[in-house]
């Protein structure tokens, strides 16, 4: 049941990094940045992305490995976000908060990997709920 609540607090924390990472991506695409503003974007929104599709997943082993994805997104985009800063692409004190709210959700996306490899998983056609 924890699993399910840091699951719900962490599609939500999600859900608001990803619009930040869309004004900035639209910030970045103004100013003709037109490539690393692509990956950036995607892997940035696709956190929640993955989040989203663990509520439907259809067993155990499928709700894992789309935590695990967005895990994943979650350290490319903490990547892209410090490149960024080390050139220069958007300033310091955007790229700070974004760091700091790419960090707490690394750590509530690891808490919950780490509930699940605690929990038995019995085969692959067992339903998640």
């Amino acid at each position: 049941m924890l699993t399910i609540t840091k699951l719900n607090l962490a599609r939500e924390k999600s859900f608001e990094f990803s619009k930040e990472i869309i004004r900035h991506y639209l910030v970045m695409h103004g100013n003709k940045e037109f490539v690393l503003s692509r990956y950036f974007v995607k892997c940035g929104t696709l956190i929640g992305s993955c989040l989203e599709e663990a509520t439907i997943a259809h067993t155990k082993n499928e709700y894992f490995a789309k935590i695990n994805a967005a895990y994943r997104e979650a350290k490319k985009t903490h990547y892209w976000l410090r490149l960024m800063l080390e050139t220069k692409m958007l300033e310091s004190y955007d790229v700070d908060y974004l760091l700091k709210d790419t960090d707490e959700l690394l750590l509530l996306i690891s808490d919950i990997l780490k509930a699940l490899k605690t929990e038995p998983i019995a085969s692959s056609s067992d339903p998640v709920k």
